[in-house]
């Protein structure tokens, strides 16, 4: 598909920085109801397993990268 930039088209506003604010408002709210629900073990292990599944895939990233 070929894409020619029309002069006469406005930007679209950027809505990244509220997409990630609101990201992490559902992140905290679906924690806490585990939370509230489950204890806390079950949050701290969901949360363990988010932090090592981001970890690995930025470390795939930079290999991927080279």
């Amino acid at each position: 598909m070929r894409y020619d930039h029309d002069p006469k088209r406005q930007a679209v506003p950027d809505y990244t920085v509220p997409a990630l604010v609101m990201l992490g408002v559902n992140l905290f709210l679906g924690l806490a109801v585990l939370w509230f629900n489950f204890g806390l073990g079950v949050p701290l292990l969901l949360a363990l397993v988010m932090h090592l599944a981001i970890g690995w895939q930025e470390r795939r990233a930079q290999v991927s990268n080279r």
